[in-house]
C-alpha cells in the first residue's frame, strides 16, 4: 500500500489541518489500516485524526481520501458529526429501544 500526500490545508476556523491523499493498493485496505499507515507516515496522533472521505472508482487500484487532524480532542468532539465519531471509534453506537419494550416500561 503506497500513500501519496496530495495537499495540506490549515483551517484556522476549526483549528485543524485538512490533508488530502491517494492510496494505491493490491488488496482493498480497511479504513483503520489506512488511518494507521497515514498517521505513522506523517507522525500524527491517531486519537486526533478523523478519516473523512475515501473514494475509489470501479476496477481502480487507487483511493482518494481526506483526513482531518485536530489540535486537541475537545475540538474534535465539538466539530465532527456524530456518525464520523462513531465510525472512527471515538463514540459507541447507541442501541435503539424496540417499540414493544418501550410500551411495557410506560
Amino acid at each position: 500500500m503506497d500513500i501519496e500526500i496530495k495537499g495540506r490545508n490549515e483551517n484556522k476556523l476549526f483549528n485543524r489541518e485538512e490533508i488530502s491523499f491517494s492510496v494505491e493498493f493490491d488488496k482493498i485496505p480497511k479504513r483503520s489500516e489506512i488511518k494507521e499507515k497515514l498517521c505513522e507516515k506523517l507522525n500524527l496522533q491517531k486519537d486526533l485524526c478523523v478519516l473523512r472521505r475515501l473514494k475509489g472508482g470501479f476496477g481502480s487500484r487507487r483511493l482518494i481520501g481526506e483526513i482531518f487532524v485536530y489540535k486537541n480532542k475537545e475540538e474534535l468532539m465539538k466539530y465532527e458529526p456524530k456518525f464520523f465519531l462513531i465510525r472512527d471509534g471515538f463514540l459507541k453506537k447507541e442501541e435503539k429501544v424496540k417499540k414493544e419494550e418501550s410500551k411495557e416500561e410506560k
